[in-house]
């Protein structure tokens, strides 16, 4: 599978302020041929107290910075990470990152960046706040594409969105490569939650060559899941009517993707066990059991197509790709 998104660098860094590996050496097993062999590894920010409470009192220290915790969490990669795996280092949330820190981070490893969070930063807001892309945004954007980062539209409000779908649309007009998706939103005609997409914005990824990476996060397949105790069964068949109203509204399944946004690691760092239980699919063998599900309705290379070629497709730049 080709996860289009999984917080790996934040565990990573988590686990190394705690110089405790034992919990990452076991999510890492995860990443393997057989099962998840191409993710989208994210170093995540927040507010700082959410950080404080779900990550570790000291994740976000200003006297380390974001270059450091990059340089840290990627080089752990090579540590737990088996080499056949293929790690595409992601930033979510770039309320720390100037923009004469961007060329920096792409020779690190950067290669993907999701703007904003939930709340408001410098460049835009996401789905919890209602301001728009800033000034300074679009010069992230530009930027970003410029050195080859992909721009991911996860978390972007509806304002925020439309403005990054606007410098899209200026920097592939100047003829520049742009490589962008969604890499953690559903269909909020399915699912009305702030963070899913509109089918005008699902069609405005599609129309420009984007993805669309559909997750397997209860609550965002049907709406408090959790909290209202709906079956296992139930979420499976809902997540895969996801796909299907995707597939159908773009009339094929070439723009879309999978991820899953796991986030049972954060349920020790945050003593919140509600996080383990949100994710459908156990991740250690995710690829067998979505594999049964997507069976029910796709054939054999319909599925290899969710679970990889897509992605592939997407990302077919060798030097995108940490090896």
């Amino acid at each position: 599978m080709f996860d289009f998104h999984y917080d790996l660098l934040t565990k990573l860094y988590i686990s190394y302020l705690n110089q405790d590996f034992c919990e990452i050496r076991e999510i890492c097993k995860a990443f393997r041929k057989d099962n998840v062999f191409s993710v989208v590894a994210n170093l995540c920010f927040e507010t700082v107290e959410e950080m404080k409470k779900e990550y570790h009192p000291n994740y976000w220290n200003p006297n380390v910075g974001i270059l450091e915790m990059f340089y840290i969490a990627t080089n752990l990669v090579s540590r737990f990470v088996s080499p056949e795996v293929d790690v595409i280092y992601s930033i979510e949330g770039c309320d720390y990152v100037e923009l004469e820190d961007l060329p920096i981070l792409y020779q690190m490893g950067l290669r993907s960046i999701i703007p904003v969070w939930n709340h408001q930063n410098q460049y835009g807001s996401g789905n919890r706040t209602n301001t728009g892309l800033t000034e300074k945004g679009k010069q992230l954007i530009e930027l970003a594409i410029t050195l080859g980062i992909a721009i991911d539209l996860s978390h972007a409000n509806e304002e925020t969105f439309d403005g990054i779908i606007e410098v899209i649309e200026k920097m592939k007009k100047s003829n520049k490569e742009v490589i962008f998706f969604a890499s953690h939103s559903n269909v909020k005609t399915l699912c009305d939650v702030p963070r899913n997409l509109t089918e005008q914005q699902l069609l405005a990824i599609q129309r420009l060559g984007g993805k669309v990476g559909l997750f397997s996060n209860r609550n965002f397949v049907l709406r408090d899941a959790l909290q209202n105790g709906i079956q296992i069964e139930q979420l499976k068949h809902a997540y895969l009517e996801q796909i299907r109203y995707v597939e159908k509204l773009f009339g094929g399944l070439d723009s879309i993707v999978l991820s899953t946004d796991d986030m049972g690691w954060v349920a020790s760092s945050s003593n919140d066990p509600e996080f383990a239980l949100l994710s459908i699919y156990p991740y250690s063998q995710i690829v067998q059991n979505l594999s049964q599900t997507l069976s029910k309705v796709y054939d054999e290379e319909e599925i290899k197509k969710l679970l990889y070629k897509n992605g592939i497709q997407l990302f077919n730049k060798r030097d995108v790709i940490r090896k």
